[in-house]
């Protein structure tokens, strides 16, 4: 069963923050990192608890061919992602989140 995925204006704002940078510096690879970002999120709704649990109630999933991670919860009927994040970033980003 897959569950809706579902961001926080916190993590919208993360990929906004994210795309506006790929458009700025490489406008070429914004597709192929929202196609990516859109894939994770795929992966996380078929099979949420596949991804390692960095916190008791987050787990972190990451996107394949660019620098950055989905934190997410897994809660009753759907997914909560509340950051996605560069690696670089500090986690005191995310955790602040939960």
């Amino acid at each position: 069963m897959t569950l809706p995925v579902r961001l926080t204006s916190a993590a919208v704002q993360d990929l906004a923050v994210a795309e506006r940078w790929y458009l700025d510096e490489a406008p070429h690879v914004l597709a192929s990192f929202e196609e990516a970002v859109d894939t994770a999120f795929g992966r996380i709704s078929e099979r949420p608890e596949s991804y390692p649990a960095v916190e008791p109630t987050v787990r972190r999933a990451l996107v394949r061919k660019f620098p950055f991670s989905v934190f997410y919860r897994v809660l009753p009927g759907w997914i909560e992602v509340i950051a996605v994040l560069h690696q670089s970033r500090n986690p005191g980003t995310w955790r602040r989140r939960v």
